[in-house]
């Protein structure tokens, strides 16, 4: 998966990036080593978008849990 935005609210971004650069490294590949394709496997029952595929949430995190979990 991608970063597509990065909100900062008072700083955060640059206090993160400032005091824990590794830590903010490990998260950056994290995120990028999961495949966002592999989870869009749920369909869409909106009227406004029926039959599109949208991201699986439970599956998703648990990637995301197991990313972060082998990293310690």
């Amino acid at each position: 998966m991608i970063i597509a935005g990065v909100y900062s609210f008072k700083g955060g971004q640059e206090f993160i990036a400032t005091h824990y650069p590794a830590e903010l490294e490990e998260v950056k590949q994290t995120i990028a080593s999961v495949e966002g394709a592999k989870f869009k496997t749920k369909t869409s029952r909106e009227k406004t978008m029926p039959g599109r595929m949208l991201y699986n949430p439970r599956a998703l995190n648990r990637a995301f849990t197991e990313g972060f979990s082998s990293r310690g």
